[in-house]
């Protein structure tokens, strides 16, 4: 049995043998305070003694304080009481519920920290069972982030390396983008890590040399090239886009298109390691410099023939391809026609009032035309087309008004109104930022035309 305390021991000597003398300066409410300190320690046996020491004492008792220390004594009988039959029937057969009543009968009992283990060392069992049982990367990192320190961390550790090299050398057989981002997801911190992202990377530029060579795209090596100057696949992008710069080169100098030519010529000889060829292509530079302004262009003229006071046409050239054209021709006049007056070439007249033709006439006409353009040597191009022309015809009338006073009026000739299809042909030379046209059109007679334009 646990002996006494020397504190109480000469605490229960001192009321003992001087009761008679300081019953009366020794206090009920100290008593109480050394009671309480004894079941604040959890010093049941001490704290029972001197329970009995004040019970049995002839000293006067306070009434309080004989009731807060009977309080007392029915907790420490209370924790008294024999406790290690349960603590043997848990460590027996345990059951969490049987270490919860336990726990809650003996909160301050001798066992309670071996109940607690206890229960850690049950419940770290059962999480080890589980995280076998489930076998993955979770379930073993779950068992080590709770028992960091737990009886099979190692074994955890070891199943964790096992389980990660095994999921290293399936994403490899796999060698799928998809098998390594779902290794890096899920081992994140892994020894293999830069392993497998060298192997995504080399992916990445397998399936990019793929659609890069599907496409063909000059825009597509360029790009490749500016951001993996030394990757995997650049010595065979190299070559392919040289491939692509010389064939885009010789296509544009067989049509004279030499500006652009020699912009796949000299990205080409940039990037050529090759002598032979690129004495080859610095031959078609020369060329290309030397006639690389000699290009088509689009045309804005204002023109003029001896049937039209005023015109506009376009023209689109091109030094390989036909072109087009289209143009406006008209030549106004200020005429008060009088509505329903006619007249016709025989010279008569059909009005109101009685009236002579006097000879005198007025023409308008209105033509549209428009038709191919083709090179024949630079700075020359030659235009052909046809088109519509409706011209009109108004004659001079001395006739009287209604008072039967002298006018004169303007009336249309029916026998000069005519729409009809008008054929032309013509040159435009075009050199930097003008242009020139001279040509002919048939209107029922040779109609000479000339142009003066802006070339952009």
């Amino acid at each position: 049995m646990k002996t006494l305390s020397v504190r109480s021991f000469f605490l229960i000597a001192l009321l003992t043998f001087t009761s008679s003398v300081f019953a009366n300066r020794y206090n009920n409410a100290q008593m109480l305070d050394e009671i309480q300190f004894q079941v604040d320690e959890r010093n049941w046996l001490e704290a029972k003694s001197l329970i009995d020491f004040f019970q049995n004492s002839t000293s006067k008792k306070n009434d309080m304080a004989a009731y807060q220390i009977n309080k007392l004594e029915s907790l420490v009988l209370g924790y008294l009481k024999d406790e290690t039959p349960l603590y043997n029937q848990l460590k027996n057969n345990y059951s969490i519920r049987k270490a919860n009543d336990y726990l809650d009968q003996y909160p301050f009992g001798k066992h309670y920290e071996q109940v607690l283990q206890l229960i850690d060392q049950t419940d770290e069992e059962q999480n080890w069972i589980n995280a076998k049982t489930i076998n993955d990367y979770s379930a073993y990192e779950e068992y080590l982030n709770i028992y960091p320190n737990g009886k099979y961390r190692n074994q955890a550790k070891t199943r964790l390396a096992a389980l990660e090299l095994s999921q290293y050398e399936r994403a490899i057989n796999k060698n799928t983008a998809s098998a390594y981002n779902r290794f890096l997801f899920r081992y994140p911190n892994s020894q293999y890590r830069e392993t497998i992202e060298n192997k995504l990377a080399k992916l990445d530029q397998e399936f990019e040399y793929q659609q890069l060579t599907q496409y063909n795209s000059i825009s597509g090596y360029e790009d490749y090239l500016n951001r993996h100057p030394q990757g995997p696949y650049t010595k065979e992008i190299k070559k392919r886009l040289l491939a692509e710069y010389l064939d885009s080169g010789d296509f544009a100098f067989s049509r004279k298109n030499y500006q652009t030519a020699l912009k796949f010529y000299t990205k080409f000889l940039n990037l050529n390691t090759d002598p032979a060829t690129a004495k080859r292509v610095s031959a078609k530079v020369a060329i290309c410099r030397k006639y690389q302004h000699q290009v088509g262009g689009l045309i804005s003229m204002v023109t003029m023939d001896t049937n039209s006071a005023a015109g506009y046409s376009f023209f689109k050239v091109d030094p390989n391809d036909p072109g087009f054209y289209f143009s406006l021709k008209f030549k106004p006049e200020s005429v008060n026609v009088t509505p329903f007056a006619t007249t016709d070439d025989q010279g008569n007249y059909n009005g109101d009032q009685a009236g002579t033709v006097t000879g005198n006439s007025k023409s308008t006409n209105f033509t549209i035309t428009t038709g191919m353009t083709y090179s024949i040597r630079y700075p020359f191009w030659a235009y052909m087309g046809a088109g519509f022309e409706f011209k009109s015809q108004y004659d001079e009338v001395d006739t009287t008004d209604i008072f039967n006073d002298p006018e004169t009026i303007w009336a249309r000739n029916t026998d000069q109104e005519r729409f009809f299809i008008t054929p032309e042909a013509g040159f435009i030379f075009k050199q930097d930022g003008f242009a020139l046209n001279y040509g002919v059109r048939y209107s029922e007679k040779l109609v000479h035309q000339i142009g003066l334009g802006v070339v952009f």
